[in-house]
């Protein structure tokens, strides 16, 4: 009897505890995240930035993004997913206030950085992004059609206020290093025949052909690949440049079939420099120093096999 009693009690103990636990979780509310624009990134299609009289807009144009405002040229993909990262991420912490005299204080006026999101079958939404709160980890923001001044997670001084060059995409050619299969110059004529071949040839003008070590051939191409401009160089910078003549100048072929022609300006500068344009294009120059200049240029001899040790 005694032992069937205890059974009870254990029994009706257990059940209370799971009562006790169940009514426990139920009337603890659940934190709700709430954010000051909700943004799914994938979903962005644009992203105009104001801050100081200069606006930048980013536009995406099917699975690419570019600058469209105030040139049209393609966007640094890293900086707009740094972007896209942090919009997707304006979770607010806490609501500070909604005296407009503190707007500049906290630099959620004209002073701030204005930015329109729009995304894939929404109305564009408009926020304003102030100064970072003294712990650093924390910005002040506020929606422009909105009173109340909030506190958003992270700082975005960094990733939003950027120059119109920095965020322009500074590569030369902008393709994948295994797409090339073709380069030639003046010097050199060296080819593979696709775009898994590994063996890459030197046509010579006498028509026999060499194979190239494979190695430094692929050095040259993969500089190609990621060829980039130190900048975008003025009128005011190349303006001594005669660009009726150039130095010298590099065809590179893909394995689609696509033909880009560089052609390079060498500057009278005390730190040599070589101005650049790709396929005739006057609107947009670019400018490398000159070691990287000397990796994309090799004679033939610099890239053939070393010769075998004596006695082997």
């Amino acid at each position: 009897m005694k032992n069937k009693t205890l059974l009870y009690l254990l029994v009706a103990v257990v059940v209370l505890y799971g009562i006790f636990v169940m009514m426990d979780r139920t009337s603890v509310p659940t934190a709700k995240e709430d954010y000051l624009v909700k943004v799914d990134s994938a979903k962005v299609t644009e992203v105009s930035i104001f801050k100081d009289a200069q606006t930048v807009t980013l536009t995406k144009r099917d699975s690419t993004w570019f600058i469209t405002n105030p040139i049209d040229y393609r966007a640094n993909i890293r900086y707009v997913q740094q972007l896209l990262e942090k919009l997707d991420d304006m979770r607010i912490e806490s609501t500070v206030t909604t005296d407009e005299s503190q707007y500049a204080d906290l630099e959620v006026d004209t002073s701030g950085t204005q930015l329109t999101i729009t995304q894939e079958g929404e109305k564009s939404a408009t926020v304003i992004v102030g100064k970072a709160s003294s712990s650093y980890r924390q910005s002040y923001a506020r929606r422009a059609d909105e009173k109340e001044v909030k506190l958003i997670r992270g700082t975005y001084g960094l990733v939003l206020n950027r120059k119109l060059e920095n965020w322009r995409d500074k590569m030369i050619l902008n393709c994948i290093q295994a797409d090339i299969v073709g380069v030639e110059t003046s010097d050199l004529h060296m080819t593979r025949t696709s775009r898994e071949a590994r063996a890459w040839v030197i046509e010579h003008e006498d028509g026999s052909v060499d194979t190239t070590d494979w190695a430094k051939s692929t050095k040259v191409q993969a500089a190609l690949a990621r060829l980039q401009t130190s900048g975008f160089p003025t009128e005011e910078d190349y303006g001594q440049i005669n660009f009726d003549r150039p130095t010298t100048t590099m065809k590179v072929t893909l394995v689609d079939g696509t033909e880009k022609t560089m052609r390079f300006y060498k500057s009278d500068e005390e730190t040599v420099r070589y101005y650049i344009t790709l396929d005739g294009d006057m609107d947009t120059v670019y400018r490398i120093y000159e070691g990287i200049y000397n990796q994309l240029f090799k004679k033939p001899s610099e890239l053939m096999p070393d010769p075998a040790p004596e006695g082997t």
